[in-house]
């Protein structure tokens, strides 16, 4: 049987451990001195620590009260509040605008190629006379 970790003998010393964790330690102490032994140890330090702090006896705590501070809000003007609230959303509107991408014609380009004499067959293709244009989706020349 696999011995209990120490952090779950913690929780079952100071009553943490839910329901199944519980029955799960009480099961495995039966058959385990060594895990009895650890516990027992565990519960010695605890209440040494205890009595070194002082929180032993719980009636010696006191809990001091709790004082609202007096509330200092300052409220505004419903039209001051109104024009504040006009001005946030103007300038998030302006960043958006200048942060937002330009939209840009796209232009579609077309390239064709004549040859200016007769196909030469007998000449590489870097060779022959062409004569290229470029022109755009309007039909504008652009270059030549």
């Amino acid at each position: 049987m696999k011995c209990i970790s120490e952090e779950l003998i913690q929780k079952y010393i100071d009553n943490e451990a839910t329901a199944i964790e519980q029955k799960y330690v009480t099961n495995h102490l039966t058959g385990c001195p060594q895990c009895v032994e650890q516990i027992e140890e565990m519960r010695k330090k605890a209440n040494q620590f205890k009595q070194l702090v002082g929180l032993i006896d719980e009636e010696n705590i006191e809990i001091p009260s709790f004082v609202r501070p007096a509330s200092q809000h300052r409220f505004l003007h419903p039209s001051t509040r109104q024009l504040i609230y006009g001005l946030s959303a103007a300038c998030i509107l302006v960043l958006f605008l200048l942060i937002s991408p330009k939209k840009e014609e796209k232009v579609e380009l077309v390239y064709s190629y004549d040859l200016e004499s007769e196909f030469n067959a007998n000449l590489p293709i870097s060779e022959q006379d062409m004569e290229f244009k470029i022109t755009d989706s309007e039909g504008k020349l652009i270059q030549y």
